[in-house]
């Protein structure tokens, strides 16, 4: 008989969450959290003339059909990377900028989720999310996270390899270095140095007389997939003289880093001294030095477990940190000459900062093994000041490089900038007060889309964002790329023979961080051909277009034609202009002007009245310069490599150029024409 009291109702029971949510939750948050991270400082990040305008200027031109190594020169770069991005250029508005920097912060979300692959067997699942959210937070520069992404990715699959040698490992490493003969360079040797390095450690580890054979085969499926890889790459590229050029780039890749590394005119690391306070590079002296130690102290204690972990043959499991720990020694010391010899710089200490953050990471594991296993109460001090240490070193490099920056940082997000619609169509962020397109605007309004323009020592995105070309393959125009005298009066002959139409000259860009890198010091060559063969028509801060007044004839539809009695209508407009104050349209028909007459000195005195008009003192000296050796037929002074033209020169100029041209609204090209060139070796050196 039952009572008529009911049971008590049970609590529903609490259900726990799926296992491929507490499996997949670290990934998901990184994904989460970097993606809307890179995103916002890739959207707002400022253009790059140099480094992202040289990876679309290539990009572009191979779509276009030029060939690399052959009619575009391809430096330390692989063109199977140029392919995928001239891919999405030619698929998109507005030159594809956006688009690109997009794809480039979504594998920048991605190469966090490989540091997390590669620290997660050292660290454990909150070490490796505490070391993937440093390297989510120094980004880097973006149009370089493919090397971060491949780099990252091998580190994470040989890692695992290391400690548990399995077959999907493997064949993903040799995909990987595949792909890296598409990508970079760099990256094939550190695939193919790794896998060496595995290979060698499970054969040492392995006792039984089958584990060389069975490596053998190992060995030749890992060629056989590499070759796979690397076939439509040798497909694609196709012509024998372009395949030529890639394996010969390849193969001297670790020889001409050296090279640049020990040569005078490489940016030297900071001193000593500046480690000190008072000094401008004490910030960067610490980071740098400080990236140095760390690093360093890793690859020893990462070579260090990697021996101990050979000698453990019998515990497969426990010798798995261990050995994962020699392979993040050897991937350091593979990444370390990149920013440490050949590129001392914050930039290159910035675009390498993903491996410093894993060493840091790395470091704090071994810390923390240390605080946890020590039995004396000394050593668990000493684990735990490291612990701190490595920490605070890699907070500070966080704050320094990924927060503070001058570039790809927080904040250099946040200051202020504009979106600049060019008259070429291309749209491109720059800072508010940047005045560049001033230059830009001015080359596209006087010139034809088959004329040439020279970007010296390294501007390639002036020719990508002006849909111009380089009149030569060579687009690093820096002495680890002309090193030699003969190779630079080769480059002066072929330019000579291009005649380029227009060249922005970066005259104060400098490889050493002083006067010893500038162009005209290392390249005196280049420099006399810029000053004798091109006029002066505008300068930017410290970029200035120089105009070829007798350049190669135009293969567009309509050639530009040079009469006589269009020159003087070109000056009269640029007057009007520039009485009215309209400093733009002055610039571009002073800019024509020089184009159709630039033997005229009438039209240099244009040229002076409108940059001084401008303020821009540079211009100003170089055309009245030009103006009296034109009308005195004398070698200019700026042509002379001893005789610098100083601001004070300028008040001299002017008068010289007034006295020597009483009435400059009258002029004849042709007259102008006739007269010896100014540097010809017999004009007499005018005095002063």
């Amino acid at each position: 008989m039952t009572s008529g009291i009911a049971p008590e109702p049970r609590p529903p029971a609490r259900r726990s969450a799926p296992g491929w949510l507490v499996a997949a939750w670290p990934w998901l948050a990184i994904l989460g959290l970097g993606l809307p991270y890179n995103l916002f400082l890739t959207t707002r990040a400022v253009f790059e003339i140099a480094d992202e305008g040289y990876l679309y200027y290539v990009a572009a031109a191979l779509h276009a059909g030029a060939r690399p190594f052959v009619d575009v020169e391809l430096q330390n770069y692989s063109p199977g990377l140029f392919r995928g991005v001239g891919w999405l250029l030619a698929s998109s508005p507005d030159h594809g900028i956006l688009v690109v920097r997009l794809v480039m912060a979504a594998a920048l979300a991605a190469a966090a989720a490989c540091a997390f692959a590669a620290l997660h067997p050292l660290l454990g699942r909150p070490g490796a999310f505490a070391g993937a959210l440093l390297v989510v937070l120094v980004p880097g520069p973006f149009y370089k996270a493919y090397v971060r992404l491949l780099q990252l990715a091998l580190l994470a699959v040989w890692a695992r390899y290391a400690g548990a040698p399995r077959r999907r490992y493997w064949v993903a490493g040799a995909l990987l270095t595949g792909v890296a003969f598409w990508v970079r360079p760099d990256a094939v040797y550190a695939g193919l140095a790794l896998a060496l390095l595995c290979t060698l450690a499970h054969a040492w580890r392995s006792a039984a007389a089958r584990a060389w054979p069975v490596l053998a085969v190992r060995g030749s499926a890992f060629v056989a997939v590499v070759a796979l890889a690397v076939l439509p790459l040798l497909l694609l590229l196709g012509e024998g003289a372009v395949i030529r050029g890639y394996w010969r780039q390849l193969l001297r890749l670790v020889g001409s880093n050296a090279e640049r590394a020990l040569s005078s005119y490489n940016l030297p690391p900071p001193p000593l001294s500046a480690l000190g306070p008072g000094s401008p590079d004490t910030v960067f002296a610490w980071a740098f030095y400080g990236s140095l130690l760390v690093s360093v102290l890793a690859i020893l204690c990462g070579a260090v477990l990697g021996r101990r972990g050979l000698r453990r043959a019998a515990a497969a499991e426990a010798a798995a940190p261990d050995l994962a720990g020699g392979v993040v020694a050897a991937w350091l010391a593979l990444n370390l000459p990149q920013w440490a010899l050949a590129r001392p710089d914050v930039y290159h200490l910035t675009q390498q900062a993903f491996a410093v953050l894993v060493a840091a990471a790395f470091l704090a594991s071994i810390a923390w093994r240390w605080w946890r296993l020590a039995a004396a109460p000394l050593g668990r001090v000493a684990g735990a000041a490291g612990l701190a240490l490595v920490g605070v070193a890699g907070v500070a490099l966080v704050v320094g490089l990924g927060v503070c920056g001058p570039r790809w940082s927080v904040a250099a997000a946040l200051a202020p900038a504009r979106t600049q619609q060019l008259e070429s169509g291309a749209r491109y962020r720059t800072p508010v007060l940047d005045r560049f397109d001033l230059l830009l605007d001015t080359i596209t309004l006087t010139s034809d889309a088959a004329d040439t323009v020279l970007s010296v020592p390294f501007l390639p995105g002036v020719n990508y964002l002006l849909g111009r070309r380089l009149p030569t393959p060579q687009v690093h125009v820096l002495p680890e790329s002309v090193p030699s005298a003969e190779k630079r009066a080769h480059l002066v002959a072929r330019l000579a023979a291009a005649a380029p139409a227009f060249a922005v000259y970066a005259h104060d860009y400098t490889t050493t961080g002083g006067p010893a890198g500038v162009l005209r010091s290392w390249a005196p060559e280049l420099h006399d051909y810029l000053t004798r063969e091109l006029r002066p028509a505008l300068d930017v801060d410290g970029r200035a277009l120089l105009v070829n007044p007798h350049p190669q004839p135009s293969l567009g539809p309509e050639p530009p034609l040079r009469p006589e009695a269009t020159a003087p209508a070109l000056v009269a407009r640029a007057r009007a202009a520039l009485e009215s104050r309209k400093m733009g349209a002055a610039t571009a028909l002073a800019t024509r002007a020089v184009r159709w007459c630039g033997d005229a000195p009438q039209v240099m005195l244009l040229v002076a009245a409108v940059a001084e008009e401008r303020r821009d003192l540079a211009t100003a000296l170089g055309a009245y310069d030009w103006a009296v050796a034109l009308a005195s037929r004398t070698p200019p002074l700026a042509a002379d490599r001893g005789r610098a033209l100083e601001p004070g020169m300028l008040p001299w100029l002017r008068d010289a150029a007034f006295r020597l041209l009483p009435e400059p609204q009258v002029f004849s090209c042709a007259a102008a024409q006739e007269a010896p060139s100014p540097s010809s070796p017999g004009s007499a050196t005018r005095a002063k």
